[in-house]
Formats: structure tokens, sequence, C-alpha cells
């Protein structure tokens, strides 16, 4: 018996050596190369370097059209928001007036019944009324400006409203003496 176990012991040793060889040398031949990967590597970096220059290279031939698309989008928002002053400025009259006189219709097909002229009047501050006022006439006294805003059915706006928000705007505008007489205009760098 002693024989027997002695034998089986053997032979399940035996089969645990060739089963160890077998699994290494198929892990072996399986484990790629160093020097193999190496060379993929080297592929891989090569391919990357290329694709970074075809990158580029599109990044560049796209970058104008990129920096207009952004300069037009600017633009457009600004024109958007001036818009909306002016409306706020000219009243749902003044609307109807500028839609009834544009003959292609530019302005009913933008604004339309899109904006509530009366509530953008409401919001408009009387310094961003000032603003666009003084885009149009480029220098006005305070009776002038006075004379306007009644005229577009802003009523009450005193003197010292006026005056008040010119000082509470000094990058926006400047206050020129002609003649004893006090004058607003928009600062240069305000014009936008």
């Amino acid at each position: 018996m002693n024989t027997g176990v002695r034998t089986a012991k053997r032979e399940i040793k035996r089969q645990q050596n060739v089963l160890t060889h077998v699994a290494r040398d198929a892990t072996l031949r399986d484990m790629p190369v160093p020097r193999d990967v190496f060379t993929s590597l080297q592929y891989n970096l090569r391919h990357d370097c290329e694709r970074i220059e075809a990158i580029r290279l599109e990044m560049d031939k796209l970058a104008s059209a990129y920096n207009r698309f952004i300069e037009l989008r600017q633009e457009m928002e600004g024109r958007q928001a001036r818009m909306l002053r002016i409306i706020g400025l000219i009243g749902p009259e003044g609307v109807e007036m500028a839609i009834h006189n544009d003959r292609e219709g530019l302005i009913d097909e933008a604004i339309g019944n899109q904006f509530n002229a009366e509530q953008l009047r409401k919001e408009l501050p009387l310094w961003q009324a000032l603003q666009e006022y003084l885009r149009t006439v480029t220098k006005a006294s305070v009776q002038e400006i006075q004379f306007f805003l009644e005229r577009v059915g802003i009523k009450g706006v005193t003197r010292q409203a006026i005056e008040s928000a010119v000082r509470a705007h000094p990058k926006e505008f400047q206050v020129v003496k002609k003649s004893g007489e006090r004058f607003f205009s928009l600062r240069e760098n305000a014009v936008s």
C-alpha cells in the first residue's frame, strides 16, 4: 500500500510538473516580446504625432472662421441689447411708427410682438436712455434731453436726474461747456 501511495504521489508530482511547464510555455508564447512592444509603442507615438500635426493644420484653417463667428456673435448680442434699449426709449408708439415706416418689414420681422415696449421702458435706466439718445445726436443740453424724453413719452425727468445719471457714469459721459451752456456727450471709448 505504501508503494501504491508513493507511486500515486510521484505520478501527481510528474503531472504537476508537466502542467507547470505547459502553462509556462503557453504563457511565454503568448507574452509579447519586449522588442515588439517597444516597436509598437514607437508606431503609436509616430501616429499620435501625425494626428496632432493634422489637427493643428485643421485648427489653423478653421481659426479665422471661428474667430469671425465669435466676433459676429458678440456684435449680434451687443446690437440686440441696444435694440432693447431703443425699444424701451421710443416706447410702444415709437415702435409702432418704426414698424409702419419700415417698408421692407425688417423691424416687424425682427421684433414683432416679442417685446413689451412699455415694460422695457420701465426697466430702462435713465443713463442708458441718455446713452442711446446721445449716440444719435452726439451732444445735447439738459433742455434738449428733457424735450426729447417728453416727446417720446418719458415724462417728468428733471435736470437733477439727468445730471445725476451723467455724474454716476463718468466713463460713459462727458460734459462740455460752450458759450456758458453745458452739453453732454458720450466719451469716445464709451461708444459701442
